[in-house]
């Protein structure tokens, strides 16, 4: 049976930053190899700091854990609150970083722990170490601008097929949708299929 800690765990966890990853490994063969610059750099950087660099790499999860639980949840309110008052500015309208709202982002009590423990282990690099460590910056910058844009979309279209079943009268805005897949058509060179977003494990375990 589902209990309420096991849903809690779900959200709570990193899991969800594993998942996100290793679809993104699956389907973007850039960031794949992004990923596999990564994980040699960390791979050189434990030769030499140890368990150091497994803690790094957990704080680096919990932080895109953070960004994708915040953003994949402001989607599917953004869903709801463009239902409930629908004449209001649409957030298509406004730009990336403010209807994902970055800056509160990162003021989130698991985004800042991680952020702490990443600074504390950046300072005790040695000048040659963060030579090594700059494809886990850029590794780092990829997760951060990707992540909460793919998870408030599909928390977005999350909420097409979650809202219907416990909200009366719910109707998807099927235009909205279709105008914010083109955006991110456009943004990321790449078509998105809303049709094939369905609710199921690896879209929960995404959001």
């Amino acid at each position: 049976m589902l209990t309420m800690k096991m849903m809690i765990d779900q959200l709570t966890g990193s899991r969800i930053a594993a998942s996100f990853i290793q679809k993104m490994i699956e389907e973007c063969q850039e960031f794949a190899a992004e990923h596999q610059r990564y994980t040699t750099a960390m791979d050189t950087l434990r030769e030499e700091l140890g368990d150091a660099v497994t803690q790094e790499m957990d704080a680096i999860q919990r932080q895109c854990a953070s960004n994708l639980r915040f953003s994949g949840l402001l989607g599917l309110k953004a869903n709801l609150d463009h239902f409930n008052a629908t004449t209001t500015n649409c957030f298509l309208n406004e730009d990336f970083e403010v209807f994902l709202q970055e800056k509160t982002a990162q003021l989130l009590p698991d985004y800042q722990s991680a952020q702490a423990d990443r600074s504390r282990f950046y300072s005790t690099l040695t000048p040659e170490q963060k030579a090594v460590y700059e494809p886990v910056i850029t590794y780092i910058c990829t997760l951060e601008t990707v992540g909460p844009k793919l998870a408030h979309y599909y928390g977005y279209l999350l909420g097409n097929q979650l809202w219907p079943l416990v909200v009366p009268g719910y109707h998807e805005d099927v235009v909205l949708t279709m105008n914010y897949t083109k955006m991110l058509n456009h943004y990321f060179q790449k078509d998105f299929s809303p049709c094939q977003v369905v609710l199921s494990k690896n879209t929960s375990d995404m959001l």
